[in-house]
């Protein structure tokens, strides 16, 4: 071919293609270039088809392919023609290849084993596939088909983009552009969702479990395991491997996995960490779905450690496995008719709907003992500890899936894909009550320039961006957790409050207000004297009104009140009311409380104080508001914008810059001519050195003009003297720049001046995106100066974003709350017309897009913009590129990243 032929060399082998991929039915394999040893693994792998498999690949019989064709299959350039295989445990299972047709087109074809059709092959291969032809210059596939290989032609049409089909000679032709669309990135998520919530529910209802490492000694790890799933109520098989024994506990033993009388689904293993990389090959030559290492002393030990595990996971992944740990606690699935408790805890909560997700075994021990102690009922349990392979976003995965399921809580403590994290727990979170504590920083410490980071605090705004409930400690995430699981959802923040002790209910008042509820009414106070019967009464005539959503009631118990009458009353004005309702009962033992929710009739959780009721409710008011509006708003594409002509100016500027990977700031003429293609215009400026320059640029940009110091300290130490604006005439102008020159340093003034057409009047803002690396594009809005660099007064979004969550974003930043439309002006400035707040709000969109359409773009900052009743006005801008690396949720489908 005249195209490869004019190169001299084949490319190096791109590493960066290989992917471990989670498959439909949740099975793991290996995808990765084709290598020349490959032949006899094709061969082999060609023989083991079907005629009808080889026919449907190659329109004619093929028995054997020649020396010829397996020499042309496996040696590629990884440019012109590009193949891929797909293993399990090292057999290939699955080839795609596309041939280079011209420059912008290819054709593309497949070939799946027989044993592995039906399991989403073709369909993985086809994004990677699609993603490599992009790389190198490639937008469009062709494929032929022929018209009985229905499941290839669906595999085409099942992808999400635009096919279009013709038929000749009795060959359907196949052909479609593969530059992603919106629905293409909404197949391949949901794909992606499928096949990770299917690799959880393989664990979580395995049939059958085998435990290595139980023995004589009761005491030991694998002993208390076993010991747990017979206790648990386990209904499917269960087998130990003990090189002597015939039995342990009662269930058949044998010397190794392959002894075994039939496959198992799930392997439990504690023993030595020297013995467990044999262990993980055996799992996977029996058969074994999943693999959960109870073993310590791998990533959380040294860096040896860490090199051990990473090895683990790899060849758990490539043998088709799942691996939860090392140094995991375990899983339990306990709202199921087979329950599996594979923890090391011999105490469950009872079942019920919550999901809960822990990192460390400590924690998980606290997480379980607060759910039993409380009685609030689990669906699952996942201690992920090391978090090798599975994660917190394969739990959540499982739970948008799981009926069982009405509300999940996640201990986290530490995040490897923030990105992909966000988008799930948005989706999940849209659906079920998602509670969050996050015990430690959730980000790398080694942040390296601030500058090119986002603001601190950016985690924090982003669970609550995704409507997750972020909550500060344990305690509070069991006491959401309690309300989330007992309660509907309230309709509104209108509170109501019913209780026993006239002190007590002003305390409740006061803790609403500060959880942001809105208190309707005085606190309804029944005599202390007053039998259960008549506070039941009392409290149903509240529940009856309709200007509340919920009830916070406190009784005060005392010799004439039994607890268990007044939880009878409560249980009955709760269950026939649509309210949110939070319940208190003090002067009773902690035992008493919590008994509250051993009875299946009580739907209402009962805290110790009244403040951790409020707050609780507080917390799911919050979210619940976020749920109504979570729907609401559409992805801002504003008009103008050609981003095709901003990555060429991006690229060029970077050829440019050279090979380096650190930050470079752009000139500002190609910073404009960038921003320009975003439809963002920056007010004219040129820095000048004499007065004579000055003058020239003045009399270009017309009066009048504003004046400063280009050194940005020399501003910061002179303050407003570093500015001098309104310049209206020549003469003012020389008057103003020797002033400015009198008070500078020799340095700042060889750095000179920026004149500048001078802007309309109106408050100053700074709009700045970042490439952040652990989050990606991080948008962010707040006043010029003090508000920013003094108070951290800051709204952030990630792109992509909504018209609503940009109209939100505007309306949390403090500072500017008087300009927003139905808010009281500023005093004293009644009569003055109000900034634009629809160009602002289409300057942001524009800034969004930009973030998220150039992740070499990494860090942009428009300081400060003026925003006028006319519109925005951008004084300065800063542009800073750097090759971009692939965002850890860009890309087609891939598991984590092994460190």
């Amino acid at each position: 071919m005249a195209i490869a032929a004019d190169r001299a060399r084949e490319d190096a082998y791109p590493e960066h293609w290989e992917a471990d991929v989670v498959l439909r039915d949740g099975g793991t394999a290996h995808l990765r270039p084709i290598h020349p040893e490959d032949s006899d693994q094709l061969q082999e792998f060609h023989l083991a088809q079907s005629p009808e498999s080889v026919y449907m690949r190659f329109f004619a019989p093929v028995p054997r392919l020649s020396v010829r064709d397996l020499h042309r299959f496996t040696h590629v350039d990884h440019r012109d023609r590009v193949a891929f295989v797909i293993t399990v445990a090292g057999r290939i299972i699955g080839i795609g290849r596309y041939d280079r047709l011209n420059e912008t087109e290819a054709e593309v074809a497949f070939n799946i084993s027989d044993d592995h059709q039906g399991r989403g092959v073709g369909s993985v291969l086809l994004e990677h596939l699609a993603a490599a032809a992009r790389e190198n210059g490639i937008n469009r596939f062709v494929a032929e088909v022929l018209p009985q290989n229905r499941k290839m032609v669906s595999v085409f049409k099942e992808t999400g983009y635009e096919i279009r089909r013709s038929f000749k000679d009795g060959v359907i032709a196949l052909e479609f552009d593969i530059d992603p669309t919106e629905k293409s990135l909404a197949v391949a998520v949901a794909r992606e969702h499928r096949s990770e919530a299917n690799s959880l529910r393989e664990l979580l209802h395995a049939g059958s479990v085998v435990v290595i490492g139980a023995g004589q000694d009761e005491t030991s790890a694998g002993s208390r395991i076993l010991h747990n799933v017979l206790a648990g109520g386990f209904t499917g098989q269960v087998y130990a491997i003990h090189p002597e024994l015939d039995q342990v506990q009662g269930v058949p033993a044998y010397p190794s996995l392959a002894d075994l009388p039939q496959p198992v689904r799930l392997a439990l293993v504690a023993v030595d960490p020297e013995t467990i990389e044999g262990d993980v090959a055996q799992c996977a030559a029996a058969g074994v779905r999943g693999i959960i290492i109870f073993t310590s002393g791998h990533a959380e030990l040294d860096e040896e450690g860490q090199r051990l595990q990473s090895e683990l996971v790899t060849e758990a992944r490539r043998a088709g496995l799942r691996l939860i740990g090392p140094n995991a606690m375990g899983l339990a699935s306990l709202a199921s008719s087979s329950p599996l408790n594979a923890t090391l805890s011999p105490q469950l909560p009872p079942p019920g709907g919550l999901g809960l997700f822990t990192q460390s075994a400590g924690l998980g021990v606290a997480a379980l003992s607060s759910a039993t102690r409380r009685g609030i009922g689990v669906s699952s349990f996942l201690n992920a500890g090391n978090r090798a392979d599975v994660s917190s976003n394969d739990m959540m995965q499982y739970w948008l899936e799981d009926e069982a399921t009405t509300a999940a809580a996640l201990n986290l403590e530490s995040v490897g894909n923030p990105r992909k994290f966000f988008r799930i727990a948005r989706r999940l979170a849209t659906a079920k009550p998602t509670v969050v504590l996050s015990s430690r920083s959730l980000v790398r410490d080694d942040r390296g320039q601030a500058d090119m980071h986002a603001p601190a605090d950016t985690f924090h705004t982003l669970l609550q961006q995704a409507g997750l409930i972020h909550v500060s400690n344990s305690h509070q995430m069991f006491d959401v957790s309690q309300l989330v699981t007992s309660q509907p959802m309230p309709a509104g923040s209108r509170v109501g409050i019913v209780d026993n002790a006239e002190a007590i209910g002003h305390l409740i008042a006061n803790a609403a207000h500060s959880a942001g509820l809105q208190v309707i009414g005085e606190p309804v106070t029944v005599l202390s004297t007053a039998s259960p019967q008549e506070f039941g009464a009392t409290l149903a005539q509240q529940a009856e009104r309709t200007d509340i959503d919920c009830l916070v009631t406190c009784f005060i118990s005392g010799p004439i009140a039994d607890p268990e009458e007044i939880r009878t009353v409560v249980a009955q004005v709760a269950a026939g009311s649509d309210k949110t309702f939070a319940a208190c009962l003090l002067n009773v033992g902690i035992d008493t409380m919590h008994s509250w929710a051993a009875y299946e009739d009580s739907r209402v959780p009962c805290y110790p104080a009244p403040e951790d009721a409020v707050y609780a409710l507080g917390y799911v008011c919050k979210y619940a508001a976020w749920r109504r509006r979570s729907h609401a708003g559409t992805l801002v594409n504003p008009q103008g914008i050609d981003v095709d002509q901003a990555r060429v100016i991006v690229g060029r500027e970077l050829k440019h810059m050279g090979q380096g990977t650190e930050p470079m700031r752009m000139p500002d003429h190609a910073a404009q001519e960038l921003l320009a293609t975003f439809g963002i215009e920056v007010i004219p400026a040129e820095r000048a050195y004499r007065l004579s320059e000055v003058q020239a640029a003045a009399d270009r940009f017309g009066y009048p003009v504003m004046v400063k110091y280009a050194s940005r300290l020399a501003r910061n130490r002179t303050g407003q003297a570093g500015y001098r604006m309104n310049i209206g005439s020549d003469e003012e102008l020389e008057r103003e720049y020797r002033e400015l020159m009198a008070l500078a340093t020799n340095s700042e003034r060889v750095q000179g001046v920026i004149v500048q057409s001078m802007a309309q009047y109106g408050p100053s803002v700074a709009v700045t995106a970042v490439e952040d690396p652990d989050f990606g594009p991080v948008l962010s809005f707040g006043f010029h100066g003090e508000p920013i660099e003094v108070y951290d007064d800051l709204a952030l979004r990630v792109p992509p974003v909504t018209d609503r969550e940009i109209q939100e974003m505007i309306g949390e930043v403090k500072a500017g709350v008087w300009w927003l439309p139905g808010e009281p002006a500023r005093p004293g400035a009644e009569a003055e017309p109000r900034p634009d707040v629809h160009a602002l709000r289409d300057l942001l969109a524009r800034m969004s897009r930009l973030a998220d359409e150039l992740p070499q773009v990494r860090k942009c900052s428009l300081d400060p913009v003026v925003v006028t009743p006319q519109g925005v006005e951008v004084l300065t801008a800063r542009v800073w590129l750097a090759p971009s690396t692939p965002r850890t949720d860009s890309g087609p489908r891939r598991m984590s990243r092994l460190l």
